[in-house]
């Protein structure tokens, strides 16, 4: 019994120890497993996930799910081979067409002028480097460009790109801004270079904030050829860069050549001149929000100005010339020229000297007449092609008709526009006083109508359309012209009414109807692509 109770705990006890093996032998596997794996994945590289395919060669499916990345890299040097530390690169992605442009990164240089962008997707991009605070140098594109307009593209692919960018050394430009009479400094205007020919201009060089009132100067230029940009406050009496009194006119005195260094430029401005009046009416009365615009300017003249609310106007800006004139106009008012004329031809001709000052320029608008024109065709239709015109009685017909055939607006030329409110009228005005003729030419799609006389049911105007405005007038006219009246069509026969192909008819031939041309529906290309009878008639 003692020998029985033996025995069992000592198979017990050799299981137990068969076990403990058996644990100790998976250990073993797995820590051989994990040292395998360390070996196969060396420090700082992320394990493979996934499945493990049974073919050695095979890719995972994480390896083919991840996305390319690129690299774009170079170095920053000097013409002379030396390298650029700490200078700025700057990765500006292109945006496709009708593409959102995504935004740019950027990096510094280390010691040795090195630069890496990483881990970038495909792209096209450019690529600025922008010289180190301090350094000579001058800010640079890829390849070797100084404007965006003629920078390089870069296309970022599943691969490494090497940009060098060398950055050439940079030139200054000093001078000052002074008064083309006086002579002396004008303050607060500025002054920057930009590459000439560009739509955007783009500044090039950098403006040195301490050159003082009236000068300046700008460093790190580019070594090419350069315009001077002078840039004036709102408020300023002198003329801006579009004005420059320059004895040559093929010179260009802000053009900076490739070639020149550290160049002196003494930039002269004119001071503007000013006029000064009040605009009324033939009462006397101010009257306001009246436009007033100075003309014959020799190289550009300000946009017309509105008079204030007692009619007062003044115009700044204006560079001195021997042949300007002046005209005003409103609403309801006829345009007048200075001094009381009614054709530019006919305006008096004044000067104004650099910095002039003139009051007292007053302008008198008489009343207008005002013509609002309908036109009937045959049957009493209005008519919406035709050309009203009202000509001046004393004008010749010659004259008038090819006013009629140039059109726009001016003496012999009153031309009628159509009106807001309705659309079968057109008005004519405001015209001055006096003696006129209404002509009217109809229009292609009414070349049937007569143009002369009208017809004498019209209203308002005599058939000659002779006829004489006074100051303030508002006539309406309704012009009838002598039209064909359409022929009546024939009666069908009874034969034709009952086989429909008469007039009126629907066209369909019953059996038995007398033979002719088969009738088949209209052909919609035809009907798309036929001119009409005016065009037909224009092309031969």
């Amino acid at each position: 019994m003692v020998k029985d109770r033996r025995d069992r705990l000592r198979v017990r006890s050799c299981r137990h120890r068969a076990r403990g093996l058996v644990l100790a032998a998976t250990l073993c596997t797995i820590v051989g497993l994990g040292a395998q794996s360390a070996a196969a994945n060396p420090a700082g590289s992320a394990p493979a996930l996934g499945p493990v395919s049974d073919s050695p060669t095979a890719p995972s499916t994480a390896a083919r799910a991840r996305p390319t990345t690129a690299t774009i890299a170079g170095r920053v040097t000097t013409t002379a081979g030396a390298p650029v530390p700490y200078a700025w690169v700057r990765l500006m992605p292109v945006a496709a067409p009708g593409g959102q442009r995504a935004a740019g990164v950027r990096t510094t240089t280390d010691e040795r002028g090195r630069y890496a962008f990483v881990g970038l997707p495909p792209m096209r991009a450019r690529l600025l480097v922008q010289a180190p605070a301090g350094e000579p140098l001058v800010d640079t594109y890829w390849p070797a460009a100084f404007s965006r307009r003629e920078a390089g593209v870069l296309s970022v692919g599943a691969r490494t790109v090497t940009a060098d960018v060398e950055l050439p050394t940079g030139r200054t430009v000093t001078g000052r801004v002074v008064d083309d009479v006086a002579g002396w400094l004008i303050p607060g205007a500025s002054v920057v270079a930009i590459v000439p020919g560009q739509r955007v201009p783009e500044p090039v060089g950098d403006v040195n904030p301490t050159a003082g009132a009236g000068r300046f100067r700008i460093d790190n230029l580019p070594p090419i050829a350069v315009q001077l940009q002078v840039r004036l406050p709102p408020d300023t009496a002198y003329l801006g860069p579009w004005y420059w009194p320059a004895p040559d006119p093929g010179s260009d005195p802000l053009a900076i050549a490739a070639d020149v260094h550290e160049p002196e430029v003494a930039i002269r401005l004119l001071r503007a001149a000013q006029l000064q009046g009040t605009v009324r009416d033939e009462a006397g009365q101010p009257l306001p929000r009246a436009l007033v615009q100075v003309r014959g300017c020799e190289v550009v003249c300000p946009v017309a100005v509105p008079a204030d609310g007692q009619g007062r106007y003044r115009i700044a800006g204006i560079p001195p010339g021997q042949q300007l004139t002046l005209t005003a106009w409103q609403g309801g008012e006829f345009r007048t020229w200075f001094d009381d004329a009614r054709r530019a031809r006919d305006a008096t001709r004044f000067a104004l000297e650099p910095g002039e000052v003139r009051t007292g320029v007053d302008l008198t608008l008489p009343r207008g007449a005002t013509l609002s024109v309908r036109v009937l065709g045959a049957g009493g239709s209005a008519l919406t092609d035709y050309l009203a015109q009202l000509r001046p009685a004393d004008l010749p017909a010659t004259a008038a008709s090819r006013a009629i055939e140039a059109g726009g607006y001016g003496p012999g030329r009153n031309f009628a526009a159509p009106d807001r409110v309705d659309p079968e009228r057109r008005v004519v005005g405001p015209v001055p006083a006096g003696g006129y003729r209404l002509v009217v030419r109809p229009g292609p799609t009414a070349t049937a109508c007569a143009a002369e006389p009208f017809d004498e049911r019209s209203e308002g105007v005599a058939r000659d359309g002779a006829m004489v405005l006074a100051a303030g007038d508002e006539i309406d006219v309704t012009v009838r012209l002598r039209c064909p009246a359409a022929a009546a069509p024939e009666p069908a026969t009874p034969a034709q009414a009952l086989e429909g192909t008469g007039p009126g008819g629907d066209g369909c031939a019953r059996s038995g109807a007398a033979t002719g041309p088969a009738w088949r529906w209209p052909d919609p290309r035809e009907a798309l692509f036929e001119p009409p009878a005016w065009a037909r008639t224009r092309t031969r």
